[in-house]
């Protein structure tokens, strides 16, 4: 122990004495060290550590699928009412299978209504994940009854929020989307579900799917939830969906839609490798380009140090003549390597700290799990860990050319030498060689990144952004009842932003694509023949209802035909519009006349097509527009994306929904 402190008051004077160099090395260290913690960091929170759920290694996802669609099938999709009753009747390897859908609503808090991010459950989900609440209950499947009182929980955030942290919100009677609901339930701080999503649920209620009534077996809604019971692995529940798909098969009534091995499968994934799978690669790429930084920092300080060390070798030479071994000498080297190593860590916690701080204050739901982020014991661990590694690889760097030489040989060299030793110059050739290949690795990464990112930003969407404002604005379906009070409303709503000073066009539409869910509805399109490398327009991605303005506001250039107008009333008959998709022979597109729009508008229409248009959203497929103006008022009580298109520097004032206040919105 007094040979290592002796070591340590040596390597302390030895830094003082070289400030310059100190202060050159531990910045080195801070910058790879810092950004190597940091991107720990947020991979240990996302990656490595289990959801903060009851045995979260049992939660499986499940999905329906259909391979043999075509442009490479339709994955991880949606499951109707009808199909997730019956495996949750078949199943038998799941101690629960639960569904659940999002959406946003109209909550009405303390003092004013709030819009939050509302998931419908169905009774069993919660008790599933086994998280307690803080306080009152979760919601059970007695709760989950069609036509039983609705009731919900809340996040600890809108209790906070909305409630202002109202001890007593249990038993509280509030509405939720104009339907009277009880709290009876707020979760605790920090509980998400579903995990990962941009917009984390804030309220949890039950679905009451009707078993007598669950929906049109074609209509996939509900996303899928199960926990496998113990001893059950998850080939064996994958297994078992597979049989009980062929089972369905078998049984398959001609000309219905129903569970097939070959056109209609299921199947199931760990509930974690789903929530991140989208960050997975990214986040262990960026892992490995920080180890790659701190491997070229290391290097520049082991270089650092083998400068140093020349013009220490008549010192280290004759310690070796008085009796210090190479031991004793990679002893003190490395003290002073494991003290700047030390040095760098520190302020490099300091600095990852912050980027992990900016990470969660610039993240807007792009990382899942970022509010899981924080450095906790592991990622001091490791950073003890990368320290300890670093600093002895590169305080032993200076002994690198006594391995070569010898202590005698190296002591014969000083004499009268005011040149660095052919040893050490090899080494350090061979350091400042790794280096640059380092180095040249990243860059070449980096290059093609800002390559890839400058193609993205050239790619031309079909639409101009520039100007435009957008706002999310939803009726509450237990208020808006009346066909005439919603057309009324979004009538008089769009004729006061109309004449907004300012407002060049506004428009009204059902969902922002490709950013929303697709529909992928099957559509009957009268005289339609399949073509040979055309998309399969008998499935459109995306039902757009939209107002006459849209086109204008969002600028998206007409091919052919002509726009929505004044003679598409609920009346008219009804016309559509499709997009330009990149593979549709726009030829014998023109030449289909009339679609049969089976679901989008709820009825049963025959819609003449319009016009055809090179509209973008270049991610998605096929786009049927419909005009607003011809669909039944409750079709617009949902979800509505307000589009304003205005002048440039021009500062909008917006009237609130109320018609009582106004808001500004620049």
């Amino acid at each position: 122990m007094d040979t290592l402190w002796q070591d340590f008051q040596f390597a302390v004077r030895m830094m003082r004495k070289n400030l310059g160099f100190t202060t050159a090395a531990v910045l080195c260290l801070m910058l790879g060290i810092g950004a190597t913690t940091g991107i720990f960091t947020v991979v240990n929170a996302v990656l490595l550590q289990p959801l903060p759920y009851s045995h979260p290694e049992q939660l499986i996802r499940v999905y329906t699928e259909f391979p043999t669609f075509p442009n490479g099938g339709l994955h991880r999709f949606w499951t109707s009412g009808p199909e997730f009753l019956d495996l949750r009747r078949d199943t038998h390897s799941w101690a629960s299978l639960d569904a659940w859908i999002t959406g946003g609503a109209n909550l009405a808090g303390k003092t004013q209504p709030v819009r939050v991010t509302a998931a419908y459950l169905s009774g069993g989900l919660l008790e599933t994940l086994a998280v307690a609440p803080v306080a009152g209950r979760l919601i059970s499947q007695t709760d989950d009854v069609p036509g039983s009182q609705m009731v919900a929980d809340i996040s600890y955030g809108t209790w906070q929020s909305v409630f202002a942290g109202d001890p007593n919100v249990v038993g509280r009677e509030t509405h939720l989307d104009g339907l009277k609901c009880t709290i009876i339930g707020v979760m605790p701080k920090g509980f998400q579900f579903p995990p990962g999503e941009q917009e984390p649920a804030q309220i949890w209620t039950a679905l009451r799917l009707d078993p007598a009534n669950p929906g049109n077996r074609g209509g996939h809604n509900y996303y899928l939830l199960g926990r496998m019971r113990r001893g059950v692995t998850a080939g064996q529940a994958q297994g078992e969906l597979a049989s009980l798909v062929q089972s369905y098969g078998e049984k398959q009534v001609p000309k219905t839609h129903s569970f097939h091995p070959k056109t209609h499968t299921i199947v199931s994934f760990p509930l974690q490798a789903e929530v991140v799978s989208s960050v997975r690669p990214a986040l262990l790429m960026l892992l490995g380009a920080v180890v790659f930084v701190l491997l070229i920092a290391s290097v520049n300080v082991a270089n650092l140090l083998l400068a140093r060390a020349e013009a220490r070798r008549r010192e280290i030479a004759i310690r070796g003549a008085l009796g210090a071994g190479l031991v004793r000498l990679a002893r003190q080297f490395v003290t002073e390597g494991i003290l700047l190593g030390f040095c760098g860590a520190v302020l490099g916690v300091a600095l990852s700290f912050g980027g992990v701080r900016l990470v969660q204050l610039t993240n807007a739901g792009g990382i899942p799990r970022a509010d899981e982020i924080s450095m906790d014991w592991r990622v001091l661990l490791f950073t003890l860990g990368i320290t300890l590694i670093t600093g002895v690889l590169f305080g032993l760097a200076p002994l690198a050319p006594l391995l070569v030489s010898g202590i005698s040989e190296s002591l014969k060299d000083t004499a009268g030498s005011t040149t660095a030793a052919s040893g050490a110059q090899i080494f350090r050739r061979i350091l400042v060689g790794g280096e640059l290949a380092m180095a040249l690795v990243l860059l070449i990464g980096c290059g093609l990144m800002l390559r890839a990112f400058w193609k993205l930003q050239e790619i031309h969407t079909g639409l101009n952004a520039e100007n435009v404002l957008t706002m999310r604005v939803s009726l509450p379906t237990g208020t808006y009842t009346d066909n005439a009070k919603i057309t009324g409303f979004w009538t008089r709503l769009h004729e006061r932003l109309t004449n907004l000073p300012g407002v060049r066009s506004v428009a009204l539409v059902s969902g922002l694509a490709p950013v929303r869910p697709p529909n992928m509805n099957d559509t009957q399109i009268e005289g339609f023949v399949q073509q040979p490398g055309a998309p399969f327009m008998q499935n459109v991605d995306f039902y757009q209802v939209v107002s006459k303005g849209y086109f204008a506001a969002m600028e998206i250039r007409l091919i052919d035909g002509r726009l929505f107008d004044e003679r598409d009333t609920h009346e008219a008959p009804d016309v559509a519009i499709v997009n330009n998709y990149r593979y549709v022979n726009l030829v014998s597109l023109l030449a289909w006349t009339t679609v049969l729009i089976a679901v989008a508008a709820g009825r049963l229409s025959l819609a003449r097509l319009a016009a055809i248009f090179a509209s973008g959203y270049v991610l998605c497929d096929v786009i049927f527009y419909l005009p607003m103006a011809q669909l039944a008022g409750e079709h617009l009580a949902f979800d509505q994306f307000l589009i304003l298109a205005v002048q440039a520097g021009y500062a909008i004032f917006l009237p609130s929904l109320s018609d009582r206040r106004w808001q500004k919105t620049t």
